[in-house]
C-alpha cells in the first residue's frame, strides 16, 4: 500500500514538471509507472541471482527490488528535467500543449507500437545469436569459442540491424535518405562483434569480471548506436544508459532461476530472454524518436 502511495506521489510530481515545461503529462506519467515496475522487476531478478531462491532472504530480495524501482523513478525524473521548455508562443491558453504535427520526413506510427516492434526484433536477434553459436560450436569447445563468438555476433548484428533499419525506414522516417538510415546496420554489426569478442579476449576469472563484461558490452554498443541516433533526436544520449541497462538485465536473467522454469528449447529460451532483456531500449527508442524530441528533419 505504501509503495502505491509513493508511486502516485511520484507520478503527480513528474506530471507537474513536464506540464510546467508545456508538455502533456499523461505519457510521462505512464512512463514513470512503467519504469518503476520495470526497475522493480529488474531489481528482483538481480536479487534472485544473489539470494539463489533462499526464502529466508526474501526481505533482502524485496529491498533490492525497491532499489531497482528507485532507479526507475530516478530515470523518470532525469527525463522530465532534461526536457527543453516549449516556446511560450507555441503553448495554448491554459498551458496545454498544441497537437504535434509530424514533419514530412516522419512517420505517424504510435510510439508504443514502435516500442513493441523494436522489442520483437531484439528477441528474434537473440534467437539468431543462440542458433548461430550452436551451429558453429555445438559442443561448446574452447578451441571454437572465438569463431563461434564472431559468427554469432555478426549474425545477431545483421538480424537486429536489418529489422530495425526496416522499422526506421518504413515506419519512422519514410521519406528520409535510405542510405543514411542504412548505417544502422553496420553500426549494429560492429557493436555486436566487438561485444562478443570481448567475452573471449577478456579473461573472465570471476563473477564480477563476467558482470563487468556484460556492462561494458552494453555501454560500447550504446555509444556506437548513439552516434547514429544523435543526428535525429535531441535526447538520444539516453540511449547509452538504456543499452547498458539492457545488457545488465540480460546478465541478470541468465543468472536467474527463472531460466529453470522455461522449456529446454534454445529457440523458446532465447526468445523469452530477449523479450525480457531488451525492454529498456525498446521503451527508450519510443521516447527518443517521439515527435517532440526529433531534430530538424532536413536530410544531411
Amino acid at each position: 500500500m505504501i509503495e502505491i502511495l509513493v508511486l502516485i506521489s511520484l507520478t503527480k510530481r513528474i506530471g507537474a514538471i513536464v506540464e510546467n515545461k508545456g508538455y502533456k503529462s499523461r505519457g510521462y506519467k505512464i512512463a514513470t509507472v512503467a519504469l518503476w515496475f520495470g526497475g522493480e522487476f529488474f531489481g528482483a531478478l538481480i536479487g534472485s541471482a544473489f539470494t539463489g531462491g533462499d526464502e529466508s532472504l526474501n526481505c533482502l530480495l524485496y529491498f533490492i527490488a525497491l532499489i531497482g524501482a528507485g532507479i526507475g523513478a530516478g530515470i523518470s525524473f532525469a527525463i522530465a528535467n532534461s526536457l527543453t521548455p516549449m516556446d511560450p508562443s507555441l503553448t495554448l491558453a491554459g498551458g496545454t500543449q498544441p497537437t504535434f504535427t509530424p514533419s514530412p520526413s516522419m512517420g505517424t506510427i504510435p510510439t508504443i507500437v514502435l516500442g513493441v516492434l523494436w522489442l520483437l526484433t531484439n528477441a528474434v536477434a537473440n534467437v539468431g545469436w543462440g542458433l548461430a553459436y550452436r551451429m558453429v560450436n555445438p559442443n561448446y569447445e574452447a578451441s571454437l569459442s572465438i569463431i563461434g563468438a564472431l559468427v554469432s555476433g555478426t549474425a545477431t548484428g545483421l538480424i537486429a540491424g536489418t529489422l530495425q533499419f526496416t522499422l526506421l525506414a518504413l515506419l519512422v522516417f519514410p521519406k528520409r535518405n535510405r542510405l543514411s538510415l542504412a548505417l544502422w546496420i553496420p553500426i549494429s554489426v560492429a557493436g555486436w562483434i566487438i561485444a562478443m569478442a570481448g567475452f573471449n579476449f577478456i579473461p573472465i576469472s570471476s563473477d564480477i569480471i563476467y558482470f563487468l563484461t556484460y556492462l561494458v558490452s552494453g555501454l560500447e554498443i550504446g555509444v556506437l548506436q548513439w552516434l547514429f541516433l544523435q543526428k535525429y533526436s535531441k535526447v538520444a544520449i539516453w540511449w547509452i544508459a538504456m543499452s547498458t541497462l539492457d545488457w545488465v538485465l540480460n546478465w541478470a536473467v541468465y543468472q536467474s532461476p527463472l531460466l529453470y522454469n522455461l522449456p529446454n528449447n534454445p529457440v523458446v529460451l532465447n526468445f523469452v530472454v530477449g523479450l525480457i532483456s531488451w525492454i529498456p531500449s525498446s521503451v527508450a527508442i519510443s521516447f527518443i524518436l517521439g515527435g517532440t524530441n526529433l531534430q530538424p528533419v532536413e536530410d544531411q
